[in-house]
């Protein structure tokens, strides 16, 4: 179990806020941070990782007491099994690409970096400075860079960003291999598909609290979009299994359940139906 207690103030342009945050996590869970910019997302992981210290709070990790105000225990990040992807890495400017997933991996993991390498299609740019990288491909670097540390706790703010959408989906499945590595992972995302396809928790945060805890799929149905909901989406991409559709300002991925809806392409017109913890495709719009 991990328990993430946490009272900090937020200082921005717009003012001041309190970041009042309590969780309690179970081993083997994957949760998705949501909420405007400046609501806390990377406050909590900064946090959690040992880079702010708060004004008052309790982060223990199972047996582990990481933090607690009240008896004066602050671990540092280097004592804590954490692997924090930034969103602004700071890169060794004298390393190559390869040599950065060694010195993150250690010795003897040759065969696991060029496999990481391949995966993040990185492996032609193995001896190339992070400096010659375009954004997108020194993201994906970062992403193998945190996974190949294998830590208790693994935080990633914002990890598929500059990744255009098959990028995106090939890390999304390197992240699914990679979770059992991890006890506990937290996903900062402002991407629905990402929680909903990678997270089994949803934390909604909006000027430092948790506004909503609970099944991703829920959370997105029934409190985000239901309250300007619009029946009618567009179709971003159709396979005999998925639909990908953009609805209410937020892109989702649905089951296709029903025959008819393989005929539907690109670009359609669909109307959907909401449930208590689900949303669907009713009918194409003609």
């Amino acid at each position: 179990m991990m328990q993430v207690d946490l009272q900090h103030p937020l200082h921005f342009s717009s003012g001041t806020h309190q970041l009042d945050i309590s969780l309690d996590i179970e081993p083997g869970s994957i949760v998705g941070l949501y909420g405007e910019s400046g609501s806390g997302k990377t406050s909590l992981l900064r946090t959690i990782a040992g880079l702010l210290k708060p004004q008052s709070g309790l982060i223990k990790l199972d047996t582990e007491c990481w933090l607690s105000s009240q008896d004066k225990i602050f671990w540092s990040p280097q004592k804590r099994s954490v692997g924090y992807m930034f969103q602004e890495y700071p890169w060794f400017p004298n390393l190559t690409v390869e040599e950065h997933l060694r010195f993150a991996g250690g010795k003897g993991r040759q065969k696991e970096i060029d496999t990481l390498l391949q995966a993040t299609d990185l492996l032609r740019l193995k001896s190339c400075s992070v400096k010659q990288l375009s954004g997108g491909q020194q993201q994906r670097l970062a992403f193998a860079y945190t996974l190949i540390q294998k830590p208790k706790v693994l935080l990633l703010d914002e990890p598929f960003s500059a990744l255009d959408v098959e990028t995106r989906l090939r890390m999304h499945q390197l992240l699914r291999e990679y979770a059992s590595y991890s006890d506990y992972i937290y996903i900062s995302s402002h991407n629905p598909e990402d929680h909903l396809v990678l997270t089994d928790h949803l934390v909604v945060l909006s000027e430092g609290k948790c506004v909503h805890v609970g099944n991703p799929l829920a959370i997105f149905t029934e409190e985000l979009f239901l309250k300007s909901r619009d029946n009618r989406a567009i179709v971003l991409f159709v396979s005999s299994t998925t639909v990908r559709i953009w609805a209410n300002g937020n892109m989702l991925e649905l089951p296709n359940t029903k025959p008819e809806f393989t005929n539907l392409r690109k670009g359609d017109q669909v109307r959907l139906t909401y449930g208590p913890s689900s949303v669907c495709i009713h009918s194409k719009v003609e």
